[in-house]
């Protein structure tokens, strides 16, 4: 009887560990669900004069928590939730880790140009406020942490905002 009981309760144990996505790490795929809740989070935003807020910031993090965003295929979608959760990580958490912060930025950047997003007439200030975030989360987690590869970030996302002010001056003088 023990043996039973003992083999049982391990069954129901396994049961519950793999049914629920909480405990066992699983997140969604169903895009149909994902969009429905990423639309009332919009919805939100806009209700709001299209001012994020800190609730809409953790509404952002619980959807990239739930959701297997890799899976889901909605570029520009996924890209603004990024792009929200950066935003959010700047103004709204209280204690900064700036290379989270930096990495999440950098993925909002990488994730709008693949859905070609700065192509999108005026745009360019997104590109750009993701770049100078990038840049500076990494500037500020070098001068914390004495990291060499942040300070490397940082250069780099700084020659992007410099070469991006250098065409936006040679283009101003040629229509001049």
């Amino acid at each position: 009887m023990d043996k039973r009981w003992f083999l049982a309760s391990k069954i129901i144990i396994i049961f519950f560990l793999l049914t629920f996505p909480e405990i066992s790490g699983a997140k969604s795929t169903d895009k149909k669900q994902f969009l429905k809740e990423y639309d009332k989070i919009d919805k939100l935003i806009k209700e709001n004069n299209y001012k994020r807020t800190k609730k809409t910031f953790k509404l952002f993090s619980e959807l990239e928590k739930k959701y297997d965003l890799t899976k889901i295929k909605s570029k520009q979608k996924i890209a603004f939730l990024y792009f929200n959760i950066c935003e959010g990580k700047i103004n709204f958490s209280e204690i900064i880790n700036h290379e989270v912060t930096a990495k999440v930025c950098e993925k909002a950047y990488i994730l709008n140009s693949k859905a070609g997003v700065y192509k999108i007439k005026n745009a360019k200030w997104l590109e750009m406020y993701l770049i100078d975030s990038v840049a500076q989360a990494y500037t500020q987690h070098y001068f914390i942490s004495n990291d060499k590869k942040s300070l490397l970030k940082a250069n780099q996302n700084t020659d992007k905002i410099l070469e991006n002010l250098e065409i936006k001056k040679k283009i101003t003088m040629l229509t001049m």
